[in-house]
């Protein structure tokens, strides 16, 4: 090797060793600073959840004594919020009436609180869904019912007109192929009782409208009577999408209301009550510290959660109107036989 060849290795070896130095001065920084984004419910760390699930009882709050229709809109998304579940899953929910507030007027109506058993076994799914439709369709994340068979609980009315839980097999009615245009829907049915379905949205909303969502982040509940089940934000982007094969158009709302894994399916209603969408997705933006803690399996005091971005998708009313019309038309049709043929 020549003089000439020798300095001018020894040059770049330093250039490669200066750059090298510098990706590691301003990168370190520079994770540290930004943080990490988690997009998967199941790869939220147990204390990040825990954190999440304190945000949604308090994010609800200021929407309790909200009135729509007649009822409180709380109670609404209760009644509109079923839990789909592995079929082989554990899981047990008895309703109590619960003493009447006498400071409370907003209302006259009976309030109720739930008892939940449930024992998950690895592999097993739950979720939330959607009531679209009083005679058993409900709308829910695709990746909710990935894996059948699986059970809806609902709730329903009795004889006397009070409200019970009850569990009945699903069928998928419609669901995407795969989801490389976002599309995480589905639209399932149960043979269940006397259902309230939620009204459609007919438009999307604006940005910063204020929305509410529920859920069954069952590994989450806390002693609220129900509320952490629930959470409320605002529209952070409203984004269309369009229709490509078989996959219709549909609209991509991104909301800051907090959700953890359970509140995959849970309706999106508007301020008016009506639907908007389902959750599908949510990004978690916690400090690299706060990551690299719960990542080393301590459980820190407070999660430094800096900012949460939950994903929802909305259909076109008016195809998910037709999907439903089109199923009905085919259960209602007679099974043709060789003794029906003229």
């Amino acid at each position: 090797m020549t003089m000439f060849a020798r300095a001018y290795a020894r040059k770049f070896t330093r250039g490669v060793l200066f750059a090298m130095w510098l990706a590691i001065v301003v990168g370190i920084p520079f994770i540290l600073l930004s943080g990490c984004a988690a997009l998967q419910w199941e790869k939220i760390p147990a204390p990040v959840a825990e954190a999440l699930a304190g945000r949604k009882a308090e994010s609800i709050r200021d929407w309790e004594p909200v009135i729509v229709d007649g009822t409180t809109l709380v109670s609404m998304l209760d009644r509109g919020t079923p839990m789909i579940v592995s079929s082989s899953a554990s899981v047990s929910m008895d309703l109590e009436r619960l003493p009447d507030d006498p400071g409370d007027s907003t209302t006259g109506t009976t309030t109720w609180g739930f008892s939940l058993e449930w024992t998950l076994e690895s592999g097993q799914t739950w979720g939330a869904a959607a009531v679209v439709a009083n005679d058993g369709y409900f709308l829910t994340a695709g990746h909710v019912v990935d894996e059948p068979p699986l059970d809806v609980i609902a709730l329903v009315e009795n004889d006397e007109g009070d409200p019970q839980f009850q569990r009945a097999p699903i069928r998928v009615v419609w669901a995407p192929g795969n989801f490389a245009n976002g599309l995480d829907i589905a639209v399932v049915h149960a043979e269940v009782g006397s259902l309230e379905a939620l009204k459609l949205a007919n438009e999307p909303p604006g940005m910063d409208d204020q929305i509410v969502t529920g859920g069954w982040p069952i590994m989450h509940l806390q002693p609220d009577s129900g509320r952490s089940r629930l959470s409320a934000g605002r529209i952070l982007s409203v984004t269309r999408r369009d229709a490509m094969g078989s996959a219709p158009a549909f609209v991509e709302l991104r909301h800051d209301a907090p959700l953890v894994p359970g509140d995959s399916g849970g309706p999106v209603l508007d301020g008016k009550g009506h639907l908007l969408g389902i959750n599908s997705r949510i990004s978690v933006d916690v400090s690299f510290w706060g990551w690299l803690v719960v990542t080393l399996g301590r459980t820190p005091r407070q999660v430094d959660i800096r900012e949460t971005a939950g994903e929802a998708i909305m259909p076109d009313p008016a195809w998910l109107r037709q999907v439903i019309e089109n199923d009905r038309l085919r259960s209602s049709r007679p099974s043709e036989s060789p003794t029906m043929r003229p």
